[in-house]
C-alpha cells in the first residue's frame, strides 16, 4: 500500500508521516527527495520556466525571504509552487507505480501531491493500492505561533528571514494555500484534515484514518 499525505508547507505532513511510519513499520519518503532526482535532469537554463520557485529563491533572491515575500503575493507564490509541483510530479508518480508493481509499501508526503494530479491517477488500475489524505491550516495566528516555536537551527524560513512582518506574510500565504488545497480536495472527493489547534490530537486522527 502507498500512503500519500499532501498539503501545504508547515501543516504537519512530516510529523504525520513519521508517526504513521512507526505505527505501520514501513518507510516514509519526502516528495522533496523524489523531486530532487527529477530536478537534477533539468538544465538551469530551464529553471525559470520549469522550476520557477527554485530559480527565484536560490538564484535570483539568494534565499532572501524578506525580499521574496515582499515582491510576491500569496497568489503568485501558490502559482510558483503549483508550477514546480507539476514539473516534478511525473517522477513521483512513476515511483508510486513502480513501488506498487513491486509490492512495496511506502509513505510519501509533500506539497507536490496535489488533488488534481491524483484525480487523473484514479483511472489507473493500481489506484486500489493507494490511500490519500490532505492536511492544511487556515488560522494565521496559529500558523505564526508554529513558526515562532520552531527550531531556528533547522527551520529554513527562520534561518532566511530577518523581519517579523515577513513571517506574517508567510503565515498569510500558508493560510491561503491551505484554503486552496481544501477546496481542490473537496472538489475531487479526497479526505482532508484541518490541523489548526490540538495538533497532537489532529495528528493522531490523520494516522488513525490512514491505518484503517
Amino acid at each position: 500500500m502507498i500512503y500519500l499525505i499532501g498539503g501545504v508547507p508547515r501543516c504537519g505532513k512530516t510529523t504525520v508521516a513519521k508517526k504513521l511510519s512507526r505505527v505501520l513499520s514501513i518507510p516514509w519518503v519526502p516528495a522533496d527527495y523524489l523531486a530532487s532526482v527529477v530536478r537534477a535532469f533539468i538544465p538551469k537554463l530551464d529553471w525559470p520556466k520549469k522550476l520557477p520557485l527554485r530559480y527565484i529563491k536560490h538564484i535570483k533572491n539568494k534565499n532572501d525571504n524578506d525580499l521574496f515575500y515582499n515582491t510576491h503575493s500569496a497568489a503568485q507564490i501558490m502559482g510558483l509552487y503549483m508550477k514546480q509541483a507539476k514539473t516534478t510530479w511525473k517522477g513521483i508518480e512513476n515511483f508510486i507505480e513502480y513501488a506498487i508493481s513491486e509490492e512495496q509499501d511506502y509513505i510519501i508526503e509533500g506539497h507536490q501531491i496535489q488533488p488534481a494530479f491524483l484525480q487523473k491517477m484514479k483511472r489507473n488500475k493500481l489506484w486500489s493500492n493507494i490511500k490519500v489524505v490532505f492536511i492544511y491550516k487556515e488560522d494565521t495566528k496559529k500558523i505564526l505561533e508554529g513558526i515562532h516555536s520552531g527550531d531556528s537551527k533547522r527551520d529554513w524560513e527562520l534561518q532566511h528571514t530577518k523581519k517579523e512582518e515577513t513571517l506574517h506574510k508567510i503565515a498569510h500565504w500558508i493560510s491561503a494555500f491551505g484554503k486552496k488545497i481544501k477546496n481542490d480536495a473537496d472538489k475531487y472527493h479526497f479526505r482532508t484534515f484541518n490541523m489548526d489547534g490540538n495538533f497532537k490530537e489532529k495528528t493522531d486522527g490523520v494516522v488513525n484514518y490512514l491505518k484503517k
